[in-house]
């Protein structure tokens, strides 16, 4: 799997992308695999055999212009950002893996679909927030989060198209039925309300326990209380909540491809929700320099329990049985 991390780069601007792990990938290219060196090729990868014999895919980040402020203060990498990423990369490359291997999908239908599913939650919901929260990341600019955002393409479309080659079937599966819009439509507006209590839930109660959040955002180290915290941020900024309702419509919305992809499998299907929900938490056991660890790491239990359980809500609220044709 080769996953971008953010934030990771030495004094000549580059980041590493690691394929740890993904010893299918080192397979293809070791044995002349035309397809996986053409591809590679193609998008000026260049792969090196290590000592480890890890697969490294290298990225010149020279080429995208992020602001100096971010340049600057990303040039120093913590020490165990190799093993954090190498974790990161493990998780993100099963979840390609599980999906392309599970899809009843075919052919470029299901690379498309699985790209689309795994940037749109792992890169663009996560970066959305970003840019929401701005105000308390001085380090970036709005171009700099889009850039982020756009380094997570290349990586994705490469570990799908190798992960479907190596693990997706080719087997044909018969068509189901059409599943009706409009109930759907109907299940996706009730999985923004809830997508809204899951939020501030694991917000407050998770997050905001922890002094350093509260100091991060609001400069103090009280706690007013979970209705006190929700009457202020009605006061200070009352748009979160109808860009959180969205956002949670967005979260579902993004993951009616997997639906119809593993429409066969219930347990499947809730299982690949919660996995790629998981990548916006497992991202955050990356050090970067827009948190603090002590906020980091607190983001990082909040996102993981509470997208866990919103992958599962989602899966299992979203989930039609199918009736096949004969």
């Amino acid at each position: 799997m080769i996953w971008i991390g953010c934030g990771i780069r030495d004094s000549k601007d580059w980041i590493g992308l690691k394929a740890q792990g993904a010893a299918f990938i080192k397979a293809g290219v070791a044995s002349g695999n035309v397809a996986s060196i053409a591809l590679l090729e193609k998008l000026n990868f260049q792969y090196y055999d290590t000592d480890n014999e890890e697969l490294i895919f290298i990225l010149r980040l020279d080429i995208l212009p992020f602001s100096q402020t971010f340049t600057e203060a990303s040039a120093d990498a913590d020490p165990l950002s190799a093993v954090f990423l190498f974790i990161c990369s493990i998780f993100n490359c099963f979840t390609i893996c599980f999906i392309a291997a599970n899809s009843n999908w075919r052919g470029m239908k299901r690379a498309v679909g699985i790209i689309f599913v795994v940037f749109m939650i792992a890169a663009f919901m996560t970066q959305i927030e970003t840019l929401f929260f701005g105000g308390a990341f001085p380090v970036l600019t709005k171009f700099d989060v889009i850039l982020i955002m756009l380094a997570m393409l290349p990586p994705i479309v490469i570990a799908t198209l190798l992960a479907i080659q190596f693990f997706g079937s080719s087997k044909p599966v018969g068509k189901g039925e059409p599943v009706p819009i409009q109930p759907l439509m109907g299940r996706l507006a009730a999985l923004g309300l809830i997508y809204v209590a899951v939020y501030f839930l694991f917000g407050y109660f998770v997050a905001w326990q922890f002094e350093e959040v509260r100091v991060f955002y609001s400069g103090s180290r009280s706690n007013t209380g979970f209705i006190g915290q929700l009457m202020n941020n009605a006061n200070d900024n009352p748009i979160i909540y109808p860009f959180q309702f969205i956002r949670g419509i967005m979260f579902a919305s993004f993951s009616l491809p997997l639906f119809f992809m593993l429409r066969h499998n219930k347990k499947k299907f809730v299982i690949s929700c919660c996995l790629v929900y998981l990548t916006t938490a497992v991202v955050l056991i990356l050090p970067n320099t827009l948190f603090p660890d002590a906020v980091r790491w607190a983001h990082f239990y909040e996102m993981a329990s509470s997208m866990l359980l919103f992958g599962i809500i989602t899966g299992l609220i979203l989930y039609v049985p199918e009736k096949r044709r004969r």
